[in-house]
């Protein structure tokens, strides 16, 4: 039913994988094993459950895509019980699983920030795929999670660090473009202060320049002043 040495080598490939991308990151929790759950409306089931802690609604889509990628069956996701959500594919043909249609069933739960994957199967209601009925079918399911584990996850964070990286490259661009324009802009800064200057010293000049002529207007209102004075007294005397 239970084959301990394939929990060890699944569970030990993907924790050793996602410590080696995470570092920094809080721990990833990983857990993989036969058990059973309550369905409501239908009872206890056996079943194969994977916990991790990426979020439900991505979990689901990288389980459906592993289904149909790895195992060519398209799950109806569309079961929306409270927290659970529970993903079907009836009357599938599951080859790893058996070579009988069987009815499948992807139960997700979000457990705090986990998420647990619960997946059970029957060939019909009266004939559930169990450890004891049915062990070969049983461990086969045991396989196929075990094996979504070790291909879906890590692919999960391999898409996850080249989309990090994808935006460091694109941060570290627009860092660069940043600099690059106050580069630029304190060339014109430089620029604007030496035009200032000049435009002080132009100013400066001007102001001087300006109270001369000041200078020269007093000076000849004066004379014009005493032109008209000694215009007058000459246009008087001549005129005695």
């Amino acid at each position: 039913m239970k084959n301990n040495s394939l929990t060890f080598l699944t569970l030990s490939f993907v924790t050793a994988f996602l410590f080696s991308i995470t570092s920094g990151v809080r721990a990833q929790n990983i857990s993989l094993d036969s058990a059973q759950i309550v369905i409501e409306d239908e009872g206890s089931v056996d079943a194969i459950t994977l916990v991790t802690d990426i979020q439900i609604d991505e979990f689901r889509e990288l389980f459906d895509d592993y289904m149909k990628k790895y195992q060519d069956v398209n799950m109806n996701m569309g079961g929306l019980f409270g927290k659970h959500r529970i993903a079907r594919a009836e009357e599938a043909r599951i080859e790893s699983v058996s070579t009988d249609l069987i009815n499948f069933y992807a139960r997700f739960i979000e457990k705090g920030a986990d998420t647990e994957l619960s997946i059970y199967a029957n060939f019909n209601e009266d004939l559930p795929i169990t450890g004891s009925q049915y062990p070969e079918e049983y461990q086969k399911l045991y396989a196929l999670l075990s094996n979504f584990a070790e291909v879906s996850i890590p692919e999960f964070y391999n898409q996850q660090i080249a989309s990090t990286r994808d935006e460091i490259e694109d941060l570290s661009r627009d860092i660069n473009n940043l600099k690059e324009k106050m580069e630029r802009n304190k060339k014109r800064i430089k620029d604007l202060e030496k035009e200032n200057l000049d435009l002080e010293t132009e100013i400066s000049n001007f102001e001087k320049e300006l109270e001369e002529k000041k200078g020269l207007l007093s000076d000849r209102k004066q004379m014009k002043t005493e032109i008209d004075a000694n215009i007058r007294r000459a246009v008087t005397k001549n005129r005695k």
